[in-house]
């Protein structure tokens, strides 16, 4: 029975201590700085509808789930598009232009810090509603990651959740 408990114990402590949140995760002045620089240029971009401008905010190649639903792409039944800067420029750069990103860039940004397996702070994601929730279903959101990369944040992701 000891052994029994010993092992229980020691499951509830490994479960407990992988899944632990750093609550303290805050956005450094710098980094602030920087996702404004972003917000300011992911805004323009998406209102006046300008791709070159959407281009230097993507690292190439990303992997996107929701441009599955561009019909010029061919997917093969992936679960996901690698998205290169000729693939963005021929079609992808339109969903940047659609309603619900287009609404998401009229509310005031909340960037969501993203952590690594060592629960250490590692970029940060930018969450926008797709289909809202109903009482039949939770609705579907969308999730662009942005990770620092050469002193300024850009989009190296895009998904959806569900």
């Amino acid at each position: 029975m000891r052994i029994v408990l010993t092992l229980i114990a020691i499951i509830l402590f490994i479960n407990g201590y992988t899944q632990k949140i750093d609550p303290t995760v805050t956005i450094s002045r710098s980094d602030s700085i920087l996702l404004q620089n972003f917000w300011s240029t992911f805004k323009a971009a998406v209102t006046k509808e300008k791709k070159a401008q959407l281009l230097t905010i993507c690292e190439f190649p990303f992997y996107c789930t929701p441009c599955l639903n561009d019909t010029n792409i061919k997917s093969n039944n992936q679960a996901t598009i690698k998205v290169t800067k000729e693939l963005f420029l021929r079609s992808v750069y339109k969903m940047f232009f659609e309603k619900p990103i287009q609404k998401k860039v009229l509310e005031v940004p909340d960037f969501t810090p993203t952590l690594n397996i060592r629960n250490k702070q590692d970029g940060f994601v930018l969450i926008y509603t797709i289909v809202a929730p109903s009482d039949h279903w939770e609705g579907q959101q969308g999730m662009i990651t942005l990770k620092k990369i050469n002193g300024k944040y850009k989009i190296t992701g895009i998904d959806t959740i569900p």
